[in-house]
């Protein structure tokens, strides 16, 4: 067997346990579940027995109540890893993420979301893209799910691609944090970035991927994410979807007033071409009817309208630059 064959390899699994908040207990323990037949599956075809990382936002102590939770409801992830947690009390979603780097003993790294279901082979094709000891990241493919009007719209307009007949929008996304893969000793000596930001520190990390010119792999490692519902919680992730927005911009871009302004106008602007196109083109994908599509539109461009309001509440200092952290007000998916 070659030296760098992934079955020859150690790999660690970290999946972060803030999203499991915002889901019911049935459907975090089916992701467990899954990811345990498939662990099982690689096991059992030679590969090594790996370490699975429960990364949590709650003090240390809390870490065997979670772990015997696990057990008691998918015995069979113990039968197949070596599971441990860590806690990071309030820990925020990449410090999870970085608190569970520091934690692993594998070869490669690989995280997953609480919320995300993944599908046949997803466990196989991460760690075939990262055979190659050049690859340093590879990133799976995400998609929204969807059950109602809102998360159709969502699956739509949001970032991520659809399941299928997306090729554009899966070329050009970036690194899904919640599907993907990395050399181990690269990931420890650049983690997350953290800031204030809800979801900018993905970004952040690829364009340190980018400075260093690393070969990074889009495989296809299909998980499905849970649909995003509720319309306080939608509401706040709009208006932060535009601070974060912001806060790229001001960080990776320009400083100034000025040239955020534009940024902001220019984001809405794309967005929203983004959102009517993909809707009138492929609301057939997600079921939807064509009566329903002058709804849906309204909705996906209402989205970016508050993204826009939050993009520019930032940049005139209407809102205090704190860690964003979902509200216990809103409603979650």
């Amino acid at each position: 067997m070659p030296a760098n064959d992934s079955s020859s390899r150690t790999y660690s699994v970290i999946m972060e346990m803030e999203n499991c908040r915002t889901i019911c207990w049935a459907e975090l323990r089916e992701v467990v579940m899954v990811l345990a037949e498939q662990i099982g599956d690689h096991v059992r075809a030679g590969g090594k027995r790996p370490e699975v990382i429960l990364a949590h936002p709650g003090p240390e102590s809390e870490s065997a109540d979670l772990m015997a939770a696990i057990f008691e409801e998918v015995p069979q992830l113990g039968e197949v890893a070596c599971v441990s947690a860590v806690g990071v009390p309030e820990g925020r979603y990449y410090e999870l993420k970085n608190a569970g780097i520091s934690k692993a003993a594998g070869e490669l790294i690989l995280f997953l979301d609480s919320d995300t279901l993944v599908e046949p082979q997803w466990l196989a094709t991460l760690l075939n893209a990262l055979e190659n000891p050049e690859v340093i990241a590879a990133s799976g493919h995400t998609y929204l799910n969807y059950n109602d009007l809102i998360s159709r719209m969502l699956a739509l307009a949001w970032v991520f691609p659809l399941r299928d007949r997306d090729g554009k929008a899966s070329r050009k996304r970036a690194l899904n944090v919640n599907n993907c893969g990395f050399q181990a000793d690269w990931i420890r000596v650049h983690p997350f970035p953290i800031d204030n930001g809800f979801k900018v520190s993905c970004t952040k990390l690829m364009k340190v991927m980018e400075a260093a010119s690393i070969q990074f792999a889009r495989a296809p490692a299909y998980a499905k994410h849970a649909p995003l519902t509720g319309w306080r919680f939608l509401v706040w992730r709009a208006l932060v979807t535009g601070r974060d927005a912001d806060r790229k911009c001001e960080d990776l871009k320009s400083r100034s007033k000025i040239r955020r302004f534009r940024a902001a106008v220019q984001f809405c602007l794309k967005m929203e071409r983004r959102t009517i196109t993909r809707i009138f083109g492929k609301y057939r994908q997600v079921a939807l009817k064509a009566y329903q599509v002058p709804l849906v539109l309204l909705l996906g461009c209402l989205f970016y309208l508050l993204a826009f309001i939050g993009q520019l509440g930032r940049l005139l200092g209407l809102v205090a630059d704190i860690p964003e952290t979902v509200p216990a007000y809103a409603e979650h998916h």
